[in-house]
């Protein structure tokens, strides 16, 4: 979304969609991660210290500060820096666990084991596969009498169901499940991503709800700078009631969007909607360009689902939460492609 200036009253913003990218208009505070070691020796004895330091634009930007003493049974990590979670205004809160995960392939094997005892998350498998733990019972030929009756339940429901690439019963026709590890992107540092789970009861599966996460770092863009934030998403069984209506009211599936203040007023939410990777990392850009007479501070959302009218089903994983500030020259070479544009305009008086 680039940024017009229409007098000094009124900002005019011009957001730009660039392939899998969306230019915006807002602002910039600079931050990147180290790790500082501080060693001592006291009665021959080494003793060290480790000091996380967070130093990036927007904090805690690759989920991974603070994950240090997780155990793999630890995942997903709810409460994490940087960054919090909410359901969106009059949605029912999904209780399926969300957080940040290691997508290590010891610690999603674990995190399976995690999932199948969040009845949330189960449910929407036994409902998608029409099965109880009673079929399972029959399949196998066991009771619960029988020694390591929960483990042989709990593999056998991973594996065939959890981790089966077999069509989905309910949402869209021949669509097949898409749940599985995600890995991380290309060019990735670690191991550890943020999982968004929308999953509701039983009795609701396919109706989705819209949750999202709100960086706790501002980005401050004087007049007339320039900056981009990139993200990377992967959406796996998106589905909603809702998605394919007319309504461009409708904003189905994942999003990234930059909540913005302007000469001090909240400003309406804009970004990129409508997201929907089918188990693929795709990276997303925001071009940010300030006005040329104020400037302006923003934070980061990132959600699955938006209102009652764009609940979301499904899970959402995002990575690499990035700003970097740009000058006018490659502010102009990078978003000099096709482009598909938007106009929105805020008066300076608005709240």
């Amino acid at each position: 979304m680039t940024r017009n200036n229409k007098h000094t009253t009124r900002s005019k913003f011009l957001l730009t969609l660039i392939v899998i990218g969306l230019i915006c208009t807002s602002l910039f505070l600079f931050t990147a991660c180290n790790k500082d070691a501080d060693d001592t020796t006291t009665n021959n004895t080494t003793t060290y210290t480790y000091t996380e330091e967070d130093t990036t634009p927007i904090s805690n930007n690759s989920f991974v500060f603070g994950t240090a003493p997780v155990e793999l049974d630890g995942y997903p990590k709810s409460s994490i820096t940087g960054w919090s979670k909410k359901t969106e205004s009059d949605m029912t809160s999904s209780s399926a666990k969300s957080g940040v995960i290691d997508t290590s392939d010891q610690a999603w094997a674990e995190l399976l084991n995690t999932l199948y005892n969040d009845s949330y998350f189960l449910n929407y498998f036994k409902i998608q596969y029409d099965f109880e733990t009673a079929d399972v019972e029959k399949i196998l030929g066991i009771s619960s009498d029988d020694d390591d009756y929960s483990k042989k339940i709990r593999e056998y429901v991973i594996e065939n169901y959890f981790e089966s690439e077999e069509v989905l019963k309910h949402g869209e026709p021949d669509k097949k499940n898409e749940f599985k590890n995600p890995g991380t992107h290309d060019g990735a540092t670690d191991s550890k991503v943020y999982m968004l789970n929308n999953y509701l009861a039983k009795s609701k599966v396919g109706y989705g709800t819209a949750q999202n996460i709100t960086s706790s770092s501002t980005i401050t863009l004087e007049k007339g700078e320039y900056g981009k934030v990139t993200v990377w998403v992967n959406t796996q069984n998106v589905y909603g009631i809702y998605k394919n209506t007319s309504d461009p009211n409708r904003q189905f599936g994942a999003n990234i969007r930059l909540k913005n203040s302007f000469s001090g007023k909240d400003q309406a939410d804009f970004g990129i909607f409508n997201i929907d990777t089918e188990g693929e990392w795709k990276q997303y850009t925001i071009y940010v360009q300030a006005d040329k007479y104020y400037g302006c501070t923003f934070s980061v959302v990132l959600g699955l689902g938006y209102d009652k009218y764009s609940s979301t089903e499904g899970t959402a994983y995002f990575d690499d939460v990035v700003y970097t500030p740009l000058t006018a020259d490659e502010f102009a070479e990078e978003t000099t492609a096709p482009a598909l544009t938007k106009t929105f305009e805020f008066d300076k008086e608005d709240t």
